[in-house]
């Protein structure tokens, strides 16, 4: 459970950055990262297609994988 708060910890960061800028792709990433560590899923695939619609998708710029 340790794990856990630090995800919390990240997800508040990452919303914070959110907050200074909607655009952000890393923090709408990392948002998506998080849901899908911790379980959800539905959330974390829409949260990390947003990422790729904010950057255009150019997969040599973006550090998101599709698997």
């Amino acid at each position: 459970m340790k794990d856990q708060g630090k995800l919390d910890q990240a997800l508040l960061c990452f919303e914070a950055a959110i907050d200074i800028d909607k655009n952000l792709d890393y923090a709408l990433e990392g948002i998506g990262r998080v849901l899908l560590k911790t379980g959800n899923h539905a959330d974390g695939i829409l949260k990390l297609r947003e990422a790729m619609g904010s950057i255009g998708f150019n997969p040599q710029k973006s550090s998101i994988i599709i698997y």
